[in-house]
């Protein structure tokens, strides 16, 4: 049963390479500026057979990815404004952690997925160009090396912080130079080009800013380098996922107390001084993220700050969305609801074991999802049968999903076929809910049965598509 996990002696001595680099963004933020308008990415399935892969993509807000798995069937559309990466995942025996694919796709694109003997691949139709594109990262992944996924570019334990910087320079100059070989062979736009570029080079500054904000010890002469590297700001490539990961790691590396990474507000003080416009916004929402994935006491400091701050409007109003409504009950508006809180769509939160108690005399069948959970999604048709199913029946089917926000919650909600539910539900506070750890609740899905006297009967259920749920159910009715 496919489940998601619910909790992811040498020293430099010149400033050479470091001067390079900062020679070669400098040629990136003066180069012509490309603006994008919102359109949709079209992804039709074709010639899919087989289990054992799927793909996601990561949005501007970071959330966790949207994940489909094997049995892609429906067409996708995806709204964005700027290009996003699609990164296919596939089993393999050669590699235990499965291979990852990248593809780039700009608004308004249009694309096949199918399955080959040489594995995943996205194309268009006629178009010889942006197939050379979306075959890039496949071509590059063979010749120079996977560029993202699960456990790539992890250093060997016995390396040396001089031998993981050192590697970061080796990295990109081989991937430049695929690219700067690719596109004398292939046909590609300066566009990609660009991109790949941006994509490679702040890949690199994230890669070596994290490494030095977690090492326990650096030498004065790695020190001195790094202390006075200027972030070089993009109101370009902002969005990329390297962009806003390399000026988060290089905040945290700035705003280390010694060792000790500082606080949330001390982060975004930080933030504030070093970054402006669209770089200090990902990094705030960046911080944000974190606090409140830790639980932390200071969120609804940071909210009221942040929004005070940011300078991207649609930054502002996906904090407005996102955090405000989850702001309102951390501390609970009801008895002892601090970790017990269920938000409607309309706002309104609930006590889950008030909720539970006040389902007595009728059987619940808890579905445990999230917008990222592939698994969950793909359950959901089969979910909806079996309440039809049971609809003059004292049973009702209760949807919880512990997404991060609401506005993940609400896409999807709508996506599935949940948003005129009455008993669909977002559940706050995530990791820290008494609930999910009173229950063992690690992964989802989950589906847990309470019986008619409001006591626990299963707490690990059979799936909706299972045909045993629904002899339980039934049996479990006429009790």
């Amino acid at each position: 049963m496919l489940r998601a996990p619910i909790y992811k002696n040498q020293e430099i001595t010149n400033y050479s390479n470091m001067i390079f680099y900062i020679s070669y963004l400098n040629l990136l933020i003066f180069l012509c500026i490309t603006s994008y308008s919102v359109g949709q990415v079209l992804i039709y399935p074709s010639k899919i057979k087989g289990s054992g892969f799927g793909f996601y993509y990561n949005d501007l807000w970071k959330e966790r990815p949207t994940l489909h798995e094997s049995d892609f069937k429906q067409t996708i559309a995806i709204s964005n404004e700027f290009p996003i990466r699609i990164i296919s995942i596939e089993s393999s025996s050669r590699n235990k952690n499965g291979v990852n694919t990248s593809f780039v796709l700009f608004p308004n694109d249009t694309v096949f997925f199918s399955r080959k003997d040489s594995g995943l691949i996205m194309e268009t139709h006629k178009n010889n160009r942006r197939n050379n594109e979306l075959r890039f990262f496949s071509e590059l992944n063979e010749h120079v090396g996977q560029y993202e996924g699960y456990m790539v570019d992890v250093y060997p334990k016995n390396w040396t912080l001089y031998q993981k910087l050192d590697q970061e320079d080796i990295n990109l100059k081989k991937r430049r130079e695929f690219l700067d070989n690719y596109s004398i062979k292939y046909e590609i736009s300066s566009e990609f080009i660009e991109y790949l570029k941006a994509s490679f080079y702040y890949k690199m500054i994230n890669k070596k800013f994290d490494q030095l904000q977690i090492e326990k010890t650096i030498s004065d002469s790695i020190r001195n380098v790094y202390d006075n590297y200027i972030f070089k700001q993009s109101r370009e490539y902002w969005y990329l996922n390297e962009y806003s990961n390399a000026s988060l790691s290089y905040m945290f590396f700035k705003s280390m107390n010694g060792s000790k990474r500082s606080s949330y507000m001390e982060q975004l003080h930080a933030a504030k001084k070093i970054f402006s416009h669209e770089t200090f916004d990902v990094v705030a929402l960046g911080i944000l993220n974190n606090a409140k994935t830790s639980n932390s006491d200071s969120l609804t400091e940071l909210v009221t700050n942040i929004l005070n701050l940011v300078n991207t409007e649609k930054i502002s109003k996906y904090i407005e969305e996102a955090y405000l409504t989850d702001v309102k009950y951390k501390h609970g508006t009801l008895p002892n609801d601090r970790h017990n809180i269920l938000i409607d769509k309309h706002k309104n939160g609930r006590n889950i074991s008030d909720f539970l108690n006040q389902q007595r005399g009728k059987i619940v069948y808890l579905d445990f999802w999230a917008s990222w959970c592939a698994p969950c999604r793909q359950s959901m048709p089969a979910s909806h049968q079996l309440r039809e199913k049971f609809k003059d029946q004292d049973i009702i089917f209760v949807y919880i999903s512990i997404d991060k926000n609401s506005i993940s919650w609400k896409k999807a909600s709508e996506e599935e076929g949940l948003d005129h539910i009455i008993d669909n539900y977002l559940l706050t506070n995530g990791k820290g809910f008494d609930f999910l750890k009173g229950n063992h609740i690690e992964s989802i899905p989950r589906y847990m049965i309470f019986g008619k006297d409001g006591m626990l009967i299963n707490g690990d259920a059979p799936r909706p598509e299972s045909g045993e749920i629904s002899n339980i159910l039934n049996r479990l009715s006429k009790k």
